[in-house]
């Protein structure tokens, strides 16, 4: 029982910087006060604690990420890719926490660090460890300004190709980042880490870059088809009115002969 509840406990934390971590990106406040954010936040809890006792699978990681997006999206009243890129973003704010966390544990408790994370208790405090270092990276504020405009820049219409690279990327890195942790040590494991995180994180700003250029082209597109229509009305407002004011001369020419 003491386990469950100090995976319990655990899971809390973590849960609860995934959606403080949310609240900063989208510029949304938590609100306490009601209840949808503690009926999400129990559900969120639930689901890390029962996955926790019943596998370590890294498919656990990927459920995760689409229910912290669909949870997201029920309470930030966002839309859906938005809900899944901060979602993103946290997962890989985690991901750069736990780097930062092992390294410096390492420096800190030396070769313990692997009695640590035997431990149940040791796990759970480094999880707590990396939830802090997530809640207060978050924080920075060019980190945060950076990834408010990246959401800020994401709109909604045309962009499947996006919808499905967050999928398959997340659904194929996890599985990569298990096997480096499981066949090397911690330090190469974090040393590897870290150079995956750069790739990746390096592909995912490019494709979003390439993709509202494309976007901004195709709306100054539409604007520019938009006025050459309205001039083309005007024009054929004044043809119309040369037109009339033609006869109207005309009629004043007859008269006056």
């Amino acid at each position: 029982m003491s386990r469950v509840a100090i995976i319990f406990i655990d899971s809390l934390i973590m849960g609860y910087s995934a959606f403080y971590v949310s609240s900063k990106i989208l510029n949304d406040k938590i609100k306490y006060n009601k209840k949808e954010f503690w009926i999400v936040l129990l559900l969120e809890t639930l689901y890390m604690t029962f996955s926790y006792l019943l596998t370590d699978s890294f498919v656990r990681v990927i459920i995760n990420y689409l229910l912290v997006s669909i949870l997201n999206l029920y309470l930030f009243k966002t839309s859906a890719l938005k809900s899944m890129m901060v979602s993103f973003f946290w997962l890989a704010l985690v991901f750069i926490a736990e780097i930062i966390a092992l390294l410096s544990l390492s420096i800190i408790v030396g070769p313990k660090i692997e009695n640590m994370q035997q431990s149940l208790f040791g796990m759970i405090s480094i999880n707590v460890y990396i939830a802090f270092i997530t809640c207060l990276g978050i924080n920075i504020k060019f980190l945060l300004n950076f990834l408010r405009k990246i959401i800020s820049n994401i709109h909604v219409r045309g962009n499947k190709m996006i919808f499905t690279y967050l999928v398959f990327s997340y659904s194929t890195l996890p599985i990569l980042l298990y096997y480096v942790y499981f066949k090397v040590d911690i330090v190469s494991a974090s040393i590897l880490c870290v150079i995956l995180a750069l790739i990746f994180i390096s592909l995912t700003l490019y494709v979003f870059k390439e993709k509202n250029d494309n976007y901004k082209l195709q709306v100054e597109y539409e604007i520019l088809e938009q006025n050459l229509e309205e001039y083309e009305k005007m024009y054929q407002a004044q043809r119309m009115m040369n037109h009339e004011y033609k006869n109207e001369l005309s009629t004043v020419k007859g008269l006056v002969n």
